[in-house]
């Protein structure tokens, strides 16, 4: 991590350049190494945000019952266990956003992390100039929102508050990250966007992580929309990306749903 941001910075410019009067921002960060916890603590401060800092789940676990934050930023591995049961834990019981920041930097790792609820992960060692865009980028997405829902074709709804979608009568919950490709894919039924696309619009990254980082996305999110009865929604455009069918019903019993997991997207969605 660089550490060059964690000083030099005035406080209180910081602070009025952030939010303009506005309250600061609450952040948890959960990190054990007291090197890493200290810096990043102090950053965030110099920033604007009001921060806790957290050493192991057992604490974060108090500070988050003793009260409300707008963002909690956590690692992995912690000395009485894994930074990702904080996050299902969150998942199960709020919608505030979670980003990982973690050594581990395998697709496997990061996609363990977007399961368990995160709304970014963000390797070691970073810059913490790299991290606190992404930290107000997360902040601007969960807090953002001028429209409560979004109707798609064939009858479903997306609940943009809630982070649910709605079909028959029946609901499904969807991660942060899986809320805003739905949103994103909805605001133009038929079109196809990349992977590339979608990376920039949802994660803010400017290069996709990896080939099958939006494929797997894209897989949970059809499973869900599968469980109340919402299929071939999402279709795969070969060679282009992905696109709402904008001829779809409510429950298609469609080919695309059914051949997803197989789905073949890594030549397509680049």
């Amino acid at each position: 991590m660089s550490m060059s941001e964690a000083s030099g910075s005035n406080p209180a410019t910081a602070q009025h350049s952030a939010w303009g009067g506005q309250p600061r921002a609450r952040i948890l960060v959960i990190e054990d190494q007291a090197q890493t916890g200290e810096v990043l603590h102090g950053a965030l401060e110099a920033a604007g945000y009001d921060t806790e800092w957290a050493t192991n789940i057992r604490r974060a676990r108090q500070l988050l019952g003793a009260g409300s934050f707008d963002l909690v930023l956590t690692d992995v591995r912690l000395p009485d266990g894994s930074g990702l049961d904080i996050c299902y834990e969150i998942r199960t019981s709020s919608r505030t956003p979670v980003i990982v920041v973690s050594s581990a930097d395998t697709p496997r790792d990061r996609i363990a992390g977007f399961e368990a609820g995160a709304d970014d992960y963000v390797v070691k060692p970073f810059h913490l100039f790299e991290l606190r865009k992404r930290i107000e980028a997360v902040l601007r997405r969960s807090g953002g929102r001028q429209v409560d829902s979004v109707d798609a074709p064939g009858g479903m709804k997306l609940h943009l508050g809630v982070g649910e979608v709605e079909f028959g009568g029946q609901r499904a919950r969807l991660t942060r990250s899986e809320v805003g490709i739905l949103q994103t894919l909805l605001e133009q039924p038929g079109r196809a966007y990349s992977a590339a696309d979608l990376s920039g619009r949802v994660w803010g990254y400017e290069t996709v992580p990896d080939a099958n980082f939006v494929q797997q996305h894209i897989s949970r999110l059809r499973r869900k929309l599968a469980t109340v009865g919402v299929e071939g929604l999402i279709e795969t455009v070969y060679g282009m990306g992905y696109a709402i069918a904008a001829s779809a019903g409510g429950a298609t019993g469609g080919a695309d749903a059914a051949r997803d997991d197989t789905d073949r997207t890594g030549q397509a969605a680049g």
